[in-house]
C-alpha cells in the first residue's frame, strides 16, 4: 500500500547532496518533534469571495531551455477586466503552489486578498520545472521533474528569458498584464526561491518584487555566492521578503550547504546594501508549510504601497512573525510497558524522482531475539534484499537500521516506529552530507496469505442452484454480490462456495470478511468436506446481515477434514435478496 508520509519536503537535488565527503551513516538519535505552521483564514476558502478561474495545465516546450517539457497554469481573478492590465505573480514549482490540499494554495490566497483589496488585481502563472525529453509523466504529480536543479539552481538568465520571452507572451495572447516591474512579483520555495531571485537579479526591469521561502542560496550549483554578489554589485531596484527556519538543512561540516546560514547571510548582505527587504525566521525544517502560512502577509507586504491597495497601518512583517507553529508528539501511543510481537511483513511505497520504490520489511522474533530483512524494488529493477541492523524493541517501539547503496555509496537510515496490529508508524532518520533529514514513515502490516481465491471475482466461486432455487452472481466494485431471487424449500438450494481447500486436521483458522444486505438477508457461513456426505468440519454460523457493511471474524478449528477436498462458503436460500461480501480471507492462526 502507498503509506509513506513525508513532512520535511526534500526539495533540493539529492544527487548533488551525495557529493559531500562526510559519512552518511545516521547515528542513533531521537527525531525532532514535528513542527507545522497552520494555514490562516486568508489561505482558506471564504464565503462570498469570488473564486476566479484556474486554467490549465498547459504543456510547454521551450526554445531557450531546450529538450524539456513543462506544465503551467494561469489563475485569472474574478475582478480581472480587459480594460486594465493586471498585476502579475509568477510562482515556481507550480503544481505544488496550486495544490488545493497543499500548504501554499496560492490561487486561494490571491482570490481572498484581491477581494479585500489588500493586493491589486493579479493574474497568477504557476510553472513546473522542466522534464527532460518530450513527455511529462502524470506520475510526477507535485514532485520534482528531472531538470529542476539545472534550471532553478544555476546563476544564468536562461530561466528569466524563458519566462519573459516565451511564457509571458503566450499568456498575454489572452490577458493583459502590466509591464511595470513594480506590478510584478516572482516567488518560489527552496530551489524555486533562488530561481525567483535570479530572475529579478538578472531582469529587475521586468520583476521588482521577490518572495523567497526556504531559499536554496547554497552550493547546489553555485548559489552560495549570492551574498557576496549582493555586496559587490550596485544596488538593484528589488524588493524581497525572505522566510526560513532555524532547522532548515543545517550542515556545520559544509557551511556552503547550510540552508539557514546562507539565508542569514543573504539577509545580512541585503541589509548592508539597504535593500527594501523583510524577513521572518521560524523554527521549522526544510518544508513549505511556514512559507505557505505567511504567504498572505508576504504578498501584502510587497504590494503594500500599490495604488490599488487600501492604505493600512498594519505591520505585515510583524503579523507574519506572529504566526507560530504547532507541535505534536513524536511517538503517539508509545507504551514502554506493553508486550507486543512485531513479527510479520510490512510494506510501503515511496518515490525517488520519478521512480516508484516498493519496500518490504520482514521482522522475525526467536527466543526473544529480533532479526529481519529489507527488500527494495526500484521501478522495473530486480529486488535487492539486505539484512536490517541492530533491531531493538522497547515496549511497542521498534528501532532498526537499513543500509542501502546509491551510486556506489552506502547510506544508513535509522527507522523508529510504534508497532500495532495495522503496521508501524514513526520516523525515518537519515543524513546527507552531515544534514539531518527526518521524515515521517508508515508501513502497513501484511495479513497472512489467504487460502481463498480473490473474493470479488465470479470465477473464484461455485454458484449452485438446486430444484427451484434461483439467483445470480456478479461483481460490484470490490464486492461479490449473490442475489437470491427465488427460494426452494431448502436453504442449500442456493449456495456459493470455494472448493479444493487443503485444510489441516486440528489446525485453527481465521475467516474474515465484510458483509451487508440491502434486504437484511440471513445467510449461513459453513465449512464442509466437498464430497459425500458433505459433513461440517468445524465452522457453521448463521448471520443476519444489515443494510450497512459490518466486519465479521471467526476463529475455528478444522476437524474431520479431507486432504485438499474441503470447501468454505455461504448457504443463501434462507431468504431472498442481495448479499454483498468483500475482503474475504481464510488463513492459519499462528
Amino acid at each position: 500500500m502507498k503509506s509513506l508520509l513525508l513532512i520535511p519536503v526534500l526539495l533540493c537535488s539529492i544527487s548533488s547532496l551525495l557529493t559531500a565527503q562526510e559519512s552518511d551513516r545516521t547515528p542513533r538519535r531521537d527525531p525532532q518533534p514535528p513542527v507545522r505552521y497552520p494555514l490562516g483564514i486568508d489561505s482558506l476558502a471564504q464565503a462570498g469571495v469570488p473564486t476566479g478561474t484556474l486554467e490549465g495545465p498547459f504543456l510547454f516546450k521551450s526554445n531557450i531551455i531546450q529538450d524539456t517539457i513543462r506544465k503551467y497554469w494561469v489563475f485569472v481573478p474574478a475582478q480581472y477586466t480587459a480594460e486594465k492590465p493586471a498585476c502579475l505573480l509568477v510562482f515556481q514549482d507550480g503544481a505544488r503552489a496550486i495544490n488545493p490540499d497543499g500548504v501554499i494554495r496560492a490561487p486561494q490566497v490571491l482570490a481572498n486578498l484581491i477581494a479585500k483589496k489588500q493586493i491589486p488585481v493579479t493574474i497568477g502563472i504557476f510553472i513546473t520545472p522542466g522534464q527532460r525529453g518530450n513527455d511529462f509523466p502524470d506520475s510526477i504529480g507535485t514532485g520534482n521533474p528531472d531538470n529542476r536543479d539545472r534550471e532553478y539552481d544555476v546563476l544564468t538568465d536562461d530561466y528569466a528569458r524563458m519566462v519573459i520571452e516565451e511564457i509571458l507572451p503566450e499568456v498575454e495572447k489572452k490577458y493583459k498584464i502590466s509591464k511595470q516591474p513594480a506590478d510584478r512579483t516572482i516567488g518560489g520555495s527552496s530551489s524555486g526561491a533562488i530561481c525567483a531571485f535570479t530572475v529579478a537579479w538578472e531582469r529587475p526591469e521586468e520583476f521588482r518584487n521577490v518572495i523567497s521561502m526556504i531559499g536554496s542560496f547554497t552550493n547546489i550549483h553555485g548559489g552560495h555566492v549570492y551574498p557576496d554578489l549582493v555586496r559587490e554589485a550596485d544596488k538593484k531596484p528589488i524588493r524581497i521578503f525572505l522566510q526560513d527556519g532555524e532547522n532548515d538543512n543545517r550542515s556545520p561540516q559544509n557551511l556552503d550547504r547550510d540552508w539557514f546560514l546562507q539565508n542569514q547571510k543573504m539577509v545580512a548582505a541585503l541589509k548592508e546594501k539597504d535593500y527594501d527587504m523583510a524577513h521572518v525566521f521560524g523554527i521549522g525544517p526544510h518544508a513549505d508549510d511556514h512559507g505557505g502560512a505567511i504567504l498572505p502577509q508576504m504578498l501584502k507586504w510587497v504590494w503594500r504601497d500599490h495604488p490599488e491597495v487600501q492604505p493600512t497601518q498594519v505591520d505585515f512583517v510583524a503579523e507574519a512573525a506572529a504566526v507560530k507553529p504547532e507541535t505534536s508528539e513524536v511517538f503517539p501511543g508509545f507504551d514502554p510497558n506493553i508486550s507486543i510481537d512485531p513479527s510479520g511483513t510490512y510494506t510501503w511505497e515511496n518515490s525517488f524522482g520519478n521512480t516508484q520504490i516498493a519496500n518490504k520489511l520482514l521482522i522475525t522474533s526467536k527466543d526473544g531475539t529480533l532479526s529481519g530483512t529489507y527488500q527494495s524494488k526500484r521501478g522495473d529493477e530486480e529486488p535487492v534484499v539486505t539484512p536490517i541492523g541492530d533491531p531493538t524493541l522497547t515496549g511497542n517501539k521498534l528501532v532498526f537500521d537499513i543500509t542501502t547503496t546509491f551510486r556506489d555509496r552506502e547510506i544508513t537510515s535509522n527507522y523508529q516506529g510504534i508497532v500495532t496490529e495495522q503496521g508501524i508508524s514513526g520516523w525515518r532518520l537519515m543524513s546527507f552530507g552531515g544534514q539531518n533529514r527526518d521524515s515521517q514513515w508508515r508501513a502497513e502490516r501484511e495479513g497472512p496469505e489467504s487460502l481463498l481465491k480473490t473474493a470479488n471475482a465470479v470465477d473464484s466461486w461455485v454458484f449452485e442452484l438446486h430444484e427451484d432455487g434461483q439467483g445470480t452472481i456478479a461483481v460490484e466494485g470490490d464486492a461479490i454480490v449473490f442475489n437470491t431471487t427465488k427460494l426452494s424449500g431448502e436453504n442449500w438450494h442456493v449456495q456459493a462456495y470455494q472448493k479444493d481447500l487443503a485444510l489441516k486436521e486440528g489446525t485453527e483458522y481465521e475467516l474474515k470478511f465484510s458483509g451487508m444486505s440491502p434486504t437484511n438477508s440471513t445467510i449461513l457461513l459453513t465449512a464442509q468436506i466437498h464430497q459425500e456426505d458433505w459433513h461440517n468440519i468445524g465452522l457453521q454460523e448463521q448471520i443476519d446481515l444489515g443494510k450497512t457493511y459490518r466486519e465479521y471474524k471467526f476463529i475455528w478449528k478444522a476437524t474431520d477434514v479431507v486432504p485438499e477436498n474441503n470447501r468454505v462458503g455461504f448457504v443463501l436460500g434462507e431468504s431472498t435478496g442481495a448479499v454483498h461480501i468483500k475482503g474475504l480471507s481464510l488463513s492459519e492462526v499462528k
